[in-house]
């Protein structure tokens, strides 16, 4: 699950850098796509544009142009990616708590609110994202839809765990 909120968080600070900065960071993005290159679309950005010209463009560097990346964010997606590859955070915390003592085997529940949580919140950003692209009233009743849906997410994993 955490694997899942990962990518949506990626996909939500790619949105949020796109619609900051522009139709032309957009065309680079939508032109990268026949290419190998990751994120160098984004040194087409006025922020990025001059961005260590001898390496390539990271995450980290779009990520800290994004008004929604928080430090708490940033927090939660670092252990994300622990949790996603083979490091010892990824084995001792896979279900969001300490295993070290034992790891639980078969189907579980555990842990999931979080990264559900977060999966929610990011499918908010994305959306509102989009939404805003050409604001309308309708647009606006359905962000504000959506942010109350993540509410009643929130309070149902809750009730869960």
């Amino acid at each position: 699950m955490f694997c899942v909120w990962r990518s949506l968080y990626e996909l939500s600070v790619i949105s949020a850098f796109i619609s900051k900065y522009g139709e032309k960071v957009a065309e680079a993005f939508i032109k990268s796509a026949k290419t190998n290159d990751r994120y160098e679309w984004a040194r087409t950005a006025e922020c990025l544009k001059n961005y260590r010209t001898d390496r390539k463009i990271t995450f980290d560097a779009i990520q800290s142009k994004c008004k929604i990346v928080t430090k708490e964010w940033r927090k939660e997606y670092s252990f994300a990616c622990k949790l996603v590859h083979a490091s010892s955070q990824g084995t001792m915390y896979r279900l969001g708590a300490d295993t070290s003592k034992g790891i639980p085997v078969g189907r579980t529940d555990f842990g999931m609110g979080i990264s559900a949580m977060h999966s929610a919140i990011s499918l908010s950003q994305i959306t509102t994202q989009f939404f805003t692209v050409y604001p309308h009233s309708d647009s606006t009743v359905a962000i504000f839809t959506f942010h109350k849906w993540v509410n009643e997410i929130g309070k149902y994993y809750k009730r869960i765990e």
